[in-house]
């Protein structure tokens, strides 16, 4: 019988250490600048949502559908590229400010309608964007789940046993068998 066993020492896994925490002064000029961009995308989409063409009685808001679909590149790609839910959050409220100013800065708007396309627009992109803002860190999860399946604990209490790759030891109770460093797990056969 082989020992096909691998130290856990081997097995590459992200490190998930914060990095080194930035200032605020650091943080708040790019927060402003992707508020920013938020209310230009807000202001620019208000006045491109109400494009359409007719299509005999059929009527195409194309408009709509390309304002949306830019808002929603936009909030994917900011949260998928900045670890901080900061960035992706102004970029939200950003969105809001500029289809609210657009909206209702200047009293009775013309732009946004109170028909069906208007209020699809004035509720799909801040939905879009708070939604991809708040969406959990799919990364942090994988490697917390790579993590599990190596047995290295990530919580600051030991896990329950059924969740790990065999029985933990707990404080207080006998010693391991072997010391933590020499833990192993069996890779999958491919």
């Amino acid at each position: 019988m082989s020992d096909d066993r691998v130290p856990v020492d081997a097995v590459p896994i992200e490190s998930t250490t914060p990095r080194e925490r930035e200032t605020l002064a650091q943080r708040l000029p790019v927060v402003a600048l992707y508020a920013l961009l938020g209310v230009i995308v807000g202001v620019i989409g208000s006045f491109t949502h109400r494009s359409r063409f007719d299509l005999g009685e059929v009527t195409i808001w194309y408009g709509l559908v390309v304002a949306i679909a830019c808002v929603a590149a936009f909030a994917v790609g900011l949260r998928l590229n900045s670890p901080r839910r900061s960035v992706s959050g102004a970029f939200a409220g950003g969105i809001v400010v500029g289809i609210l100013f657009i909206a209702f800065g200047f009293g009775n708007s013309i732009v946004i309608l109170g028909d069906l396309p208007g209020m699809i627009w004035l509720a799909a992109p801040p939905i879009i964007a708070f939604g991809a803002a708040f969406w959990p860190n799919l990364e942090r999860t994988r490697a917390d789940a790579r993590r599990a399946a190596v047995g290295v604990n990530t919580a600051s209490q030991p896990p329950a046993p059924a969740a790990t790759n065999g029985p933990r030891e707990y404080p207080g109770s006998q010693p391991p068998a072997s010391p933590p460093h020499e833990h192993t797990f069996q890779e999958p056969k491919q």
